[in-house]
């Protein structure tokens, strides 16, 4: 096998982000199918007999309706968009010189692709031009923002799209993953600037008040940051068809708010966690994997998500005797996804 120059690398790895970015961002549509064939695993994914229009559906229905893939989602102790997080990734793209993709959506994982194929590029760019000190600091600009943002959450997010019935986009997801575990292992650390260790913020003590309520326990569940798990739409309507408990419809937090009730009124709770507990496992199955890497950061980052899930099996396991399954007083939120 020839071995590629750093040009090469990092042309290739540009091409290869962009090429990503564009099927996260508009899904499948002729001009990104051309994007979908030159990539051999993603051709066998492909949906068969699907027309534009379903396509169109589909993407929606995965991005608009069940996942909504930004780092805020995953990372942020309120899940919701807009906030801290996504700041400090607009500020991380102003600071890089990145042009696109800022404002409320700055976070969206086709935006942060979008950023490292733009750092790849201008860094063989650089190599081009003989500026390898350029180069150098593309790299560290890359492996800042791989270690600080980026792959602290898309494996995460690789989980949550797995659950989905979508091979294509889980097939996507996970060649994003493992590009970016790649190109941040040919990076090395940085021992005059290592990342910040990475962190979750705390969950909250669900067991320590007596006012908590089936609501508070649907937020927890479906903040990723503080459960460690995300659930879609079709994550919580499969739980109440498996174990025969009404959900009804609308935002995430009304659907498992009501299954919880549900849960409570039938007495099905213990089987309900039991449908919880088995989701976490693959999970935690997910993170072990990352375990494996030759990355420190990458290590870490799975470490303390396996921390996160760790807690959320013990919680789960108190919750199912917990007191708070008599309260069916709880009023739903209306705003939320």
């Amino acid at each position: 096998m020839i071995a590629l120059s750093p040009f090469d690398k990092a042309l290739a790895r540009s091409r290869s982000y962009h090429a990503f970015s564009r099927l996260f961002d508009a899904g499948i549509t002729p001009e990104t199918l051309l994007y979908a064939t030159a990539i051999g695993e993603l051709r066998d994914a492909l949906p068969e007999h699907q027309n534009d229009d379903q396509s169109a559906v589909a993407h929606q229905r995965l991005f608009g309706f069940n996942v909504f893939a930004y780092e805020s989602i995953f990372l942020s102790p309120d899940a919701v968009l807009g906030g801290s997080v996504t700041e400090r990734v607009a500020q991380f793209y102003q600071h890089a010189g990145f042009k696109d993709g800022h404002g409320e959506t700055a976070d969206h994982i086709a935006n942060e692709l979008a950023l490292t194929a733009f750092l790849c590029g201008a860094e063989a760019d650089a190599w081009q031009d003989g500026q390898t000190g350029e180069a150098a600091r593309m790299q560290a600009v890359q492996r800042t923002f791989l270690d600080n943002h980026l792959l602290c959450w898309l494996p995460g997010l690789r989980l949550a799209i797995q659950q989905q019935s979508e091979p294509f986009y889980a097939t996507l997801t996970s060649l994003a993953l493992e590009v970016a575990l790649d190109h941040r292992a040919d990076l090395r650390n940085d021992l005059l600037a290592p990342a910040a260790r990475f962190t979750l913020p705390a969950a909250p003590s669900l067991l320590s008040s007596d006012r908590t309520g089936l609501r508070d326990i649907a937020g927890w569940l479906l903040t990723p940051a503080h459960s460690g798990i995300y659930l879609s739409r079709d994550d919580i309507s499969r739980l109440g068809r498996q174990h025969n408990l009404p959900t009804g419809f609308g935002s995430r937090r009304i659907m498992l708010t009501n299954l919880l009730r549900s849960a409570s009124q039938f007495d099905a709770v213990p089987a309900l966690l039991a449908g919880v507990q088995t989701l976490l496992t693959r999970w935690q199955a997910g993170y072990v994997a990352l375990q494996e890497s030759p990355i420190a950061s990458a290590r870490a980052i799975g470490a303390i998500w396996l921390e996160r899930l760790a807690e959320t099996a013990s919680l789960l396991n108190q919750l199912s005797e917990a007191a708070v399954w008599q309260d069916e007083t709880v009023a739903p939120e209306l705003q939320d996804v």
